[in-house]
């Protein structure tokens, strides 16, 4: 057999070990793994000496803002980064303008991917107050997912009550894919922003009292009790309090694996602050004066790396 790729010499990263050897490909399939000279011949040969050989990675939760909001972010520039940095498959997210919210809009999403991606994509639908029906289409149309925006967020999408979530979950679990959630309580969300402001506390220093551990924990154990009772497949994205991620919560999430997954964010507090506090003149866009008009992770990683951040 010839291969149609061999790269060789390399350090090869697998879940067991760092081994030196190579891969061999053909048609677009890894199909050997071993020391170099046990490779079968390739019509073409990559030498990677001093180089590390590893698995194309996914992220699977970008923020591409194609279309409609391309002035931050695109499929070419994001997809562009992406393989920049290992990364061969994105997932995007559904809350640029006008949301994947229906199938022409992931018909609209997929097309746009595929005139101008770098690497393999894949689209997520939005899921709110008023397209339960979209749910069933929008999966037949190729979204591999759903989001829903349970905390305010970019785009300010209304999610769906719980009387409408008796609806959309049970058409979700009968797609037959996931449904991913962004958990936070928006009316304890709106109660701590409202107050602060009502106090003059519009610095970014006071982002993180806008949505205290309590917004996140209670919007995911709420999401949890409707995954078990309509036996939909629940993913929590960016879960980012301690108390959350050492409670029963966390707990029964790793019990139930084949029903519900998370990640966490526990790096992104001092990136995004540190972003917040830097000199405006040395930006492209002037710094806001006010948090409540500046972009900020959200949810914000709530963890003890807030006073390291603002000191």
């Amino acid at each position: 057999m010839k291969a149609d790729l061999v790269v060789q010499n390399g350090s090869i990263v697998t879940p067991e070990a760092t081994l030196q050897g190579g891969v061999a490909i053909a048609d677009g399939k890894i199909v050997a793994i071993g020391a170099s000279d046990t490779l079968p011949d390739g019509k073409r040969i990559i030498d990677a000496s001093g180089l590390h050989i590893l698995p194309g990675l996914i992220d699977a939760h970008v923020h591409f803002r194609d279309p409609g909001v391309t002035h931050k972010e695109d499929f070419s520039t994001g997809s562009t980064a992406a393989v920049c940095g290992g990364i061969t498959t994105v997932i995007d997210m559904p809350n640029q303008i006008p949301p994947t919210e229906n199938a022409e809009q992931v018909d609209v999403k997929r097309k746009t991917g595929e005139s101008k991606s770098l690497c393999d994509f894949a689209v997520l639908g939005v899921v709110h107050q008023t397209n339960a029906d979209d749910i069933l289409p929008m999966a037949k149309r190729g979204a591999i997912g759903y989001k829903i925006f349970f905390g305010e967020t970019i785009g300010n999408l209304p999610f769906p009550d719980d009387g409408m979530c008796q609806i959309v979950f049970p058409n979700i679990t009968k797609s037959g894919v996931p449904l991913c959630i962004h958990a936070e309580n928006r009316q304890i969300q709106h109660f701590w922003t409202n107050k602060l402001k009502a106090e003059g506390k519009n610095d970014p220093v006071y982002w993180e009292s806008s949505r205290p551990w309590l917004c996140e924990a209670e919007s995911i154990a709420h999401a949890m009790f409707l995954a078990e009772n309509f036996g939909t497949k629940l993913h929590i994205v960016h879960a980012s309090t301690k108390q959350t991620e050492s409670s029963s919560h966390m707990e029964q999430i790793r019990s139930k694996r084949q029903l519900i997954s998370s990640t966490s964010c526990s790096r992104r507090k001092s990136r995004w602050y540190s972003w917040a506090r830097c000199d405006h003149r040395r930006r492209s866009v002037p710094m806001a004066t006010s948090m409540w008009s500046t972009p900020f992770a959200s949810p914000p990683t709530r963890n003890p790396l807030a006073a390291a951040a603002w000191s």
